[in-house]
């Protein structure tokens, strides 16, 4: 699993993260990621498990982007290890933890890049991304077998969208994601040049139920969001598949010491760890 959710023929790859970072990282880390005591294996693909592989794929992901920005987790979160700052995770359940830790990588890397294809994946995304890494798992779990398609969900449950050419792309993310995205960018590219504040419907912000951003050249402007709404320019945070939920889960905590990452993913698709 570890070579299909690093990029393959099926799946996206992660930009500045080659398959001898995703090894090196995964045999560093490894018991963090997916050891004996791990809340969920990277092996763990089947229907009935693979939200629990889930858990130890966002962990795979977050040590990579963690260790990349190393030194910001130091001198931000004063930790040196991924595990240490999953430790100081305070959420209730195991996977409210895990998104709370993942997010927190996520943001401190948002942070500091300059390229927009380095940004990290939100974890929504991920989710979509691992499902189409289990069903290729699965797939090639099945080279042996007469009928290479045996069990196999179908691809539009596993992170795909069929285009009426019968071609496959791929989901993406959530729709409340989507439309986040698209609000964002109509308020940062989109705006008015109204002289009269922008109070009735011959505002175009207004009549398209928006308020006016930076790209408006309006005066004495009434339509404006409070500043602690004013959506960032630096990230973005955050269908055919069901969405990841955090709140409460059946998943225990582990007791282990070492148990407890349009997007930067660009064209996408392991094998048993």
């Amino acid at each position: 699993m570890l070579f299909i959710c690093s990029g393959c023929d099926y799946v996206s790859y992660f930009h500045g993260h080659g398959k001898a970072a995703f090894f090196n990282t995964f045999f560093q880390h490894a018991p963090l990621i997916t050891g004996e005591h791990a809340d969920g294996l990277l092996s763990d693909i089947g229907e009935d498990v693979k939200e629990r592989g889930f858990l130890s794929f966002l962990r795979l992901i977050g040590t990579l982007y963690f260790k990349k920005h190393i030194s910001a987790m130091a001198s931000l979160k004063n930790v040196e290890t991924p595990q240490q700052l999953y430790n100081s995770i305070t959420e209730a359940s195991i996977k409210e933890k895990h998104v709370a830790w993942y997010n927190t990588i996520r943001s401190i890397v948002c942070e500091r890049i300059s390229d927009e294809r380095d940004r990290v994946p939100s974890h929504t995304s991920m989710w979509r991304h691992w499902f189409c890494c289990c069903w290729v798992g699965m797939m090639w779990n099945n080279a042996t077998q007469q009928d290479l398609n045996e069990d196999l969900p179908e691809p539009e449950a596993s992170g795909w969208i069929k285009k009426s050419d019968g071609c496959f792309d791929f989901d993406w993310e959530c729709d409340e994601v989507h439309q986040s995205v698209q609000k964002t960018i109509n308020f940062l590219t989109k705006g008015c040049s109204c002289k009269t504040g922008c109070g009735n419907q011959r505002c175009g912000c207004v009549k398209n139920g928006r308020k006016c951003g930076p790209s408006c050249n309006c005066h004495n402007c009434q339509n404006v969001l409070p500043s602690d709404e004013v959506p960032s320019t630096s990230g973005f945070t955050s269908s055919t598949v069901a969405p990841y939920e955090s709140e409460d889960s059946d998943i225990t905590d582990s007791d282990s010491d070492e148990s407890t990452t349009s997007e930067t993913i660009e064209t996408e698709t392991i094998s048993n760890v």
